[in-house]
């Protein structure tokens, strides 16, 4: 499913930097969650970011920045050599989000147990066909008389 939330914690700090600082420490000590700090269309206006939200999240990111756009190498890098990989990606107007539905357990387990019956079912009339198939498959025999005599019409 969609990774939501764990845990928002609302920071009555005006200056929004500060609570930004602090909620991104919290990440300093630990490894398990991801704090994050975000801020919502609401939150801005004509000067600036004037709200937002600190979140906890089991989701997690890391910066994936080719080799060339470090310090110290990009005065320096011959963009046409290939050296290191660089790429681009766009800028996302809209942000949007997709959720997946996850099907009952309780529907899976039904699944199964339906393939299981069938199954039964399946094996013990093969079997019981194949014990009783003389009985039940029996070809008439075809009588042959030791002398045949032609008949006239």
């Amino acid at each position: 499913g969609t990774p939501e939330p764990l845990d928002t914690e609302s920071d009555d700090t005006p200056d929004i930097s500060e609570a930004k600082t602090k909620c991104l420490a919290k990440n300093q000590k630990q490894n398990v969650y991801r704090y994050v700090f975000l801020v919502g269309q609401s939150c801005y206006n004509t000067t600036g970011v004037e709200c937002g939200k600190c979140y906890k999240t089991t989701v997690d990111t890391t910066e994936a920045a080719s080799p060339a756009f470090l310090a110290g190498v990009i005065e320096n890098y011959d963009w046409s050599s290939g050296q290191f990989p660089t790429w681009t990606e766009s800028i996302w107007k809209v942000i949007s989000g997709r959720l997946f539905l996850q099907g009952s357990p309780a529907h899976d387990h039904g699944i199964f147990a339906m393939g299981i019956i069938i199954l039964v079912v399946s094996l013990v009339s093969v079997f019981w066909l194949d014990k009783n198939s003389a009985i039940i498959f029996t070809q008439q025999k075809n009588v042959e008389v030791d002398n045949p005599v032609p008949v006239e019409m």
